[in-house]
């Protein structure tokens, strides 16, 4: 990530985000809870290797917890990246933002994601981690990587593309966008529950999905060879192409066409109005 204040200016930059983070929030904020590290030649963030208690409650620096030794008992935000692999940490504290990726990959002790609410890119998971916590969003692809995670708990958002095949998410929780792609192949999930809306392709081969429920928006192909949908649910939309059995053709013959090159697509409702609620994404 890039920050763009010129070193010099670090000091006011500190002194003005305590001011209004005080004013904000209630709380009180000083400028020596903020940390910002240096850039690099190329204007990005350099990396920061805490070992010992960490101070700051705002981080701005790519922060990497393999070798800390102590608790997160102040940090609330990290602009950055923030990478627990190998961390011996328990817990994430007060830490509610990661604007940059965040990796559990490899964590060895923390099982949920706690205080987290926001993730600004991409999410990486690991084996260790069985609960989300209060995570609302992911602005990127979210990799579960054999998680032990059974739902998605409180996630609304994911920003980009996820794959729940061979996962062990069986509810999506309170999920209702995905702005990327969305593969159910082999998945467990059986319900898309509150999903509303795929930006990218919707893939459902091989799961037992039955229904597309309260699925509304389809920005790219939708794939259901193989899969057991026999039933469209609120579906208004897809940008390009369906993909179906022929049972499936037979069975949603009075809502789809077949172009001059002989693909198939679903007639889109003309009067329909794709309405948002997490337009941040």
């Amino acid at each position: 990530m890039k920050f763009e204040i010129e070193k010099e200016r670090y000091g006011d930059f500190k002194e003005y985000l305590a001011r209004k983070l005080t004013k904000e929030t209630g709380k009180s904020y000083i400028a020596e809870d903020i940390f910002v590290n240096d850039k690099d030649m190329h204007d990005n963030l350099k990396n920061y290797y805490p070992t010992d208690e960490i101070p700051y409650k705002y981080i701005f620096s790519n922060t990497f917890f393999e070798d800390y030794k102590g608790h997160l008992k102040n940090v609330e935000y990290i602009y950055g990246d923030a990478m627990f692999d190998g961390s011996k940490l328990t817990n994430l504290g007060s830490l509610k933002t990661v604007c940059g990726c965040a990796s559990f990959y490899d964590s060895l002790q923390i099982e949920s994601l706690g205080n987290l609410r926001y993730v600004g890119e991409d999410l990486y998971l690991g084996e260790n981690i069985k609960d989300l916590g209060n995570l609302q969003t992911v602005g990127g692809n979210l990799y579960l990587n054999g998680a032990k995670l059974s739902n998605l708990g409180n996630l609304h958002v994911i920003g980009g593309n996820t794959n729940f095949g061979y996962s062990y998410i069986t509810n999506l929780g309170k999920l209702k966008k995905i702005v990327g792609n969305a593969n159910f192949a082999g998945a467990l999930v059986d319900d898309l529950g509150e999903l509303k809306i795929v930006g990218g392709n919707a893939m459902f081969k091989n799961s037992d999905i039955t229904s597309l429920k309260n699925l509304e928006y389809v920005g790219d192909n939708l794939d259901l060879i193989n899969s057991k949908v026999e039933d469209l649910g609120n579906l208004k939309y897809v940008g390009r192409k369906i993909y179906l059995s022929n049972k499936q053709k037979e069975l949603f013959k009075d809502k789809i066409y077949k172009d001059e090159k002989g693909f198939y697509h679903f007639r889109n409702d003309p009067n329909y109005v794709l309405v948002d609620d997490d337009k941040e994404l």
